[in-house]
């Protein structure tokens, strides 16, 4: 059956916000534009990254992107907004809202991210909108382990349930809601697997990281508690002892980059690492191809894109063991993974795949070609099928 074009309103993050709900947001958008789909989308921007902001619309003009400018970006629950700077986003996203509704009409708002499920729902359904909410992980993780306070719990759980489609990327975060009594769809996260894929010619850009036998770890993401960057020091520590070519690649930035760096200096292995600060995401794919090893020590993660994107790219993806990851990876066939937290573990995995290049080119392979079943294209029909699912009814 012939579905309609829809007119796509997106209410989310987008780059230059640092985080993966944006990214993901930014794909899927240019995928259902690609597919000859109206999409307009209203995303957050700080005084410090407008001009990053207007470089990144500019180059994804098939997105027509309206900003509204807040005064740092919220990355929960490390840089949550006090109640006021709340009131004040709110303001300019019911304002620029409706001046987007009135200009046309939308056939359905797609809420990027948990953070707008505090407002935008009731926005969406003053204006007699259906709209979809994916849930990422993020203020929902607090939710379910009890972390987030209890009364402001009870109240995005009750905007949840204002929503007519939840979309989750993951089978453990769709149970655990499930047992709260939230329904949701799951739709597993996208890859590019054009963008992302094994390089050719990358030793050029590989000499500018480490020597010719050096082996390559890479970690690719934020610097903060809940993903246990400050493991990778530790485990660099105790890897280096066995095998002191190894080469610690740390793409991303984050409140924790500085005690790294300081810890890196107090252990004597400063030179065996490389802290490259953030980067744009098409600058990633040639970061992960210059790895040998990808590494995640995170504690907690929905479905994290870096998962994805390092077995797009055929490389060995060296995890933790948790839901997550279990979700991706096959243990010792498409990565390998470790408990968390545990130093000792992780450092004699990554000593073992170190030591063996016929174990990371096998995993790497099989990686690779079950990574195809998140290809973004495929992400982007389930996306499709299930908003013209809400729409239909309305």
């Amino acid at each position: 059956m012939e579905r309609r074009i829809l007119k796509i309103l997106y209410i989310g993050t987008l780059p230059p916000h640092p985080g993966g709900s944006g990214i993901s947001g930014y794909q899927l958008l240019g995928g259902f534009a690609g597919l000859g789909h109206t999409v307009r989308a209203l995303a957050p921007v700080t005084p410090a990254t407008q001009n990053l902001g207007r470089k990144f619309d500019s180059a994804h003009a098939s997105i027509n992107v309206t900003r509204f400018e807040v005064p740092h970006f919220e990355i929960p629950p490390y840089f949550p907004y006090p109640d006021a700077c709340m009131r004040v986003e709110q303001a300019a996203v019911e304002s620029a809202f409706a001046g987007l509704v009135a200009q046309d009409r939308p056939d359905v708002v797609l809420i990027g991210r948990e953070t707008y499920a505090r407002y935008v729902p009731q926005i969406s359904h003053t204006h007699n909108l259906p709209c979809s909410l994916i849930i990422h992980g993020g203020l929902t993780h607090g939710i379910i382990d009890g972390t987030h306070p209890l009364e402001s719990a009870q109240q995005l759980l009750a905007e949840y349930r204002k929503v007519d489609l939840l979309i989750t990327p993951a089978e453990h975060m769709a149970a655990n809601l499930g047992r709260l009594g939230v329904t949701t769809l799951v739709i597993p996260n996208a890859v590019n697997t054009e963008m992302f894929s094994p390089a050719q010619n990358g030793a050029v850009f590989r000499s500018t990281l480490a020597d010719e036998h050096d082996i390559v770890v890479t970690y690719a993401g934020h610097l903060r508690p809940l993903k246990r960057s400050l493991d990778l020091v530790q485990v660099a520590e105790t890897a280096l002892r066995q095998n002191p070519r190894l080469m610690f690649v740390i793409v991303g930035d984050g409140p924790l980059r500085n005690v790294m760096e300081d810890n890196c200096r107090q252990m004597n292995i400063i030179g065996r690492f490389r802290f490259t600060g953030w980067v744009e995401h098409h600058s990633v794919p040639a970061y992960i191809n210059a790895a040998d090893i990808v590494i995640t020590p995170t504690a907690i993660e929905n479905q994290a894109l870096i998962y994805l994107e390092a077995q797009a790219c055929g490389r060995l993806l060296l995890a933790t063991d948790i839901p997550a990851a279990r979700e991706v990876i096959k243990d010792g066939e498409t990565g390998l993974l470790f408990r968390v937290g545990d130093v000792e573990d992780c450092a004699a995995k990554l000593l073992m795949a170190a030591a063996d290049s016929s174990l990371r080119t096998a995993i790497g392979r099989k990686a690779r070609a079950g990574v195809h079943s998140h290809a973004l294209e495929r992400i982007v029909a389930s996306y499709l099928d299930a908003m013209h699912g809400i729409v239909k009814h309305k």
